[in-house]
C-alpha cells in the first residue's frame, strides 16, 4: 500500500493540525536536549515518546551508533512509551493521537542556527516498516531553515501535519535559532496507511 500511496505525491498534506501558539506555551518550560549528541551539530529534541517516559534518553541518540556501541537493538517501535510532554500538551495530543497504537518514536526536533540534517534516506529497504509525519510548528520555511526533498525546495504550512516520503534523499539547514517541528515514526502497515488516506487535505 505505500507504494500506491505514493502516486498521490511524496507529501501530502493531512487535515491534522495544532494551535502553534498554544503548543508553544504548552512545552515552553520543558528541557531541550542534544539530538544525535555523538555528532556536533546545533540540534536539539524534546521526546513525546521514549523508551520509559523519560526525557533526554535513548530515543534522541543515533540507534546505528548506540547499538553498535552498546550491543543493542533498538529501533523506532521501541519508543512508544509517552513522556510528560505528551500529558502536558493538548496540542500534541491532537497531533499524535489519531495514529493509535500505530505511533512510534516521536519527538520535537529544534534546530538553531547552523544545526543541519545532510542528505540522506531515513530506509533503504524492500520492506516498508515506518513512515514520517512532519508537523513544521516554527520557522520551517526560508528564509529561516531550508527542507530539500529530491533536490527541491519544500515550503509547508506551519502546524499541519505532512506524509512525508522519506525514503527520498531529503535535508535540512537552519539559518535560524528557533527552527520547531514534530517528528513522527508510524509503523508502516494496512490500517496507518487508511488513515493517511481518508485524510488527505483537498486542495
Amino acid at each position: 500500500m505505500y507504494e500506491k500511496l505514493l502516486r498521490y505525491g511524496d507529501i501530502i498534506p493531512l487535515k491534522f493540525k495544532c494551535h502553534i501558539k498554544k503548543l508553544e506555551e504548552e512545552i515552553k518550560d520543558f528541557d531541550w536536549h542534544k539530538y544525535n549528541p555523538r555528532t556536533p551539530n546545533n540540534r536539539y529534541g524534546l521526546s513525546v515518546t521514549s523508551l520509559d517516559g523519560k526525557l533526554g534518553g535513548i530515543d534522541l541518540d543515533s540507534f546505528y551508533q548506540y547499538n553498535k556501541l552498546h550491543g543493542t537493538q533498538y529501533k523506532e517501535s521501541s519508543f512508544k512509551t509517552f513522556t510528560d510532554v505528551y500529558y502536558k500538551s493538548e496540542e500534541t495530543q491532537k497531533l499524535v493521537e489519531p495514529w493509535g497504537k500505530h505511533l512510534e518514536r516521536t519527538h520535537f526536533i529544534n534546530i538553531r542556527k547552523g544545526g543541519f540534517f545532510p542528505p540522506h534516506r531515513d530506509q533503504i529497504s524492500l520492506e516498508q516498516k515506518n513512515f514520517r509525519i512532519l508537523v513544521p510548528i516554527k520557522n520551517f520555511n526560508f528564509p529561516y531553515h531550508v527542507f530539500m526533498l529530491d533536490n527541491h525546495l519544500q515550503m509547508l504550512d506551519e502546524g499541519r501535519a505532512y506524509f512525508i516520503n522519506t525514503n527520498k534523499v531529503h535535508s535540512l539547514f537552519g539559518f535560524d535559532d528557533d527552527t520547531t517541528m514534530l517528528v513522527m515514526n508510524i509503523n508502516c502497515n494496512e490500517e496507518s496507511m487508511r488513515i493517511v488516506c481518508q485524510n488527505f487535505q483537498q486542495k
